[in-house]
């Protein structure tokens, strides 16, 4: 929020919102320090308390984590690991723990950090064969 009047009427009309329960903010992608993550997932998480504290009830029970988590690219080793991500934010922003702050539920995404170390085969039928009862079988080589 770009100032505390912009903050506070941001506030003021999402209290008066009560059908808007869920929040999604963009953090972090490709190459951001886990800290700077967990810091923008704080600030969302504070935005948030303060639309419960005005509405005068737990109004946003949701938070989806956008942005996803960085992938180290240039190895084979998987970091920052979703582990160490997990105790950044537990320690940056425990509210967003179960028995800790008001969600009933949080999302993240994972990004590239998910599908960055995978990869996939793909390849046209070569044969099939014939199993009996009528049913055929594909026969398939990937090689080797």
């Amino acid at each position: 929020i770009l100032n505390e009047q912009l903050h506070k009427e941001f506030v003021e009309k999402i209290a008066a919102t009560p059908c808007v329960s869920c929040m999604h903010v963009h953090v972090g992608s490709m190459g951001c320090k886990l800290e700077l993550i967990a810091e923008g997932v704080k600030k969302t998480v504070e935005l948030a308390q303060d639309i419960n504290r005005t509405a005068g009830r737990k109004q946003i029970t949701v938070l989806d984590i956008g942005g996803g988590l960085p992938a180290n690219v240039d190895s084979e080793e998987a970091t920052p690991t979703f582990q160490e991500y997990a105790d950044t934010l537990r320690e940056v922003v425990p509210e967003l723990f179960p028995g800790v702050g008001p969600f009933e539920r949080v999302v993240s995404e994972f990004g590239q950090a998910f599908n960055c170390k995978s990869g996939w085969v793909g390849r046209r039928g070569g044969d099939d064969k014939g199993g009996g009862g009528g049913k055929n079988f594909p026969l398939i080589n990937h090689g080797g």
